[in-house]
């Protein structure tokens, strides 16, 4: 949440934290400096599911980013989602300047490329690269439950079977 306090600093809006399937990290985001914590049902991962609930989310609310990790999953959402909002987007983000650009890293890590996305956009954040927040454990943030729109998800996992084999 550091990125997104960094952000919020430059831009005056609020931080907003998304938990989709669980809500019992809802108080540590809050304490970590969340300005509010928005919780949607979801059934395990799925890249369609989350995609849908993240840009349903993303446009509702107006948000002039989105900051996902970037591990494996959160690229292939940004992705998506960028491609769907009709955002920019930049992975593996390291640093963020005052003027609101973001810095990577390219060619595994022998330069540094600063880039702007635009007024909408969806960042991949390296872990660590902006350290973790003061914890203040008596900070706390609303949380608001989500709808999820299931006409909007292509898929939907009806029961999971487990097959043992010797």
């Amino acid at each position: 949440l550091n990125a997104a306090r960094q952000l919020a600093a430059q831009t005056g809006k609020k931080v907003a934290a998304v938990l989709i399937g669980n809500d019992s990290a809802a108080a540590a985001a809050a304490s970590y400096g969340a300005d509010e914590v928005l919780t949607a049902a979801a059934d395990g991962y799925q890249a369609d599911t989350y995609t849908a609930i993240l840009t349903s989310l993303y446009e509702r609310y107006d948000a002039s980013c989105l900051l996902l990790g970037s591990t494996r999953d959160g690229k292939e959402l940004a992705a998506r989602a960028a491609a769907r909002t009709g955002a920019g987007c930049v992975t593996d983000a390291m640093s963020l300047n005052d003027d609101s650009t973001w810095v990577r890293s390219i060619y595994g890590g022998s330069l540094m490329e600063t880039v702007s996305a635009g007024e909408k956009t969806v960042v991949t954040v390296r872990a660590g690269t902006f350290g973790k927040p003061e914890q203040d454990v008596s900070r706390t943030a609303p949380v608001t439950a989500e709808p999820v729109d299931a006409a909007e998800l292509k898929t939907i996992i009806k029961e999971a079977v487990k097959e043992l084999s010797e």
